[in-house]
C-alpha cells in the first residue's frame, strides 16, 4: 500500500495502527491508546477523550472523525462504536 504522507510516521503496520496514527477528535485534544487484536482476529483501538468531550459525553458520536481516520490511513472498512450516553462503563 502507498504511504499517505498526512499519516504520522510511527511505524504503524495493522490498519488499527494507521487509524490511530490519523485519528484526530474534532471536539477535544483526545490520545490514541493501544491497539489489539481479539481473539477473532479483530483490530481494536483505544481512544480517551478529554474530560468534559462531547464524545466521551455519548452527546456526538465519533463517525466521522473515525471514518476520516480511517479514509486518511487508507483503510477500506471500519467499525466505530462509542461509549453509551454519559460516558464510559
Amino acid at each position: 500500500m502507498p504511504r499517505n504522507p498526512k499519516i504520522r510516521r510511527t511505524g504503524a503496520t495493522t490498519a488499527a495502527e494507521r487509524v490511530a496514527a490519523a485519528y484526530r477528535c474534532s471536539h477535544c485534544h483526545s490520545t490514541t491508546g493501544g491497539t489489539w487484536r481479539d481473539r477473532h482476529g479483530i483490530q481494536h483501538l483505544a481512544v480517551a477523550h478529554d474530560d468534559g468531550c462531547p464524545v466521551l459525553t455519548g452527546a456526538l458520536p465519533d463517525a466521522p472523525d473515525a471514518l476520516r481516520a480511517a479514509v486518511t490511513a487508507g483503510c477500506s472498512a471500519i467499525l466505530v462504536a462509542w461509549p453509551p450516553k454519559g460516558g464510559a462503563a
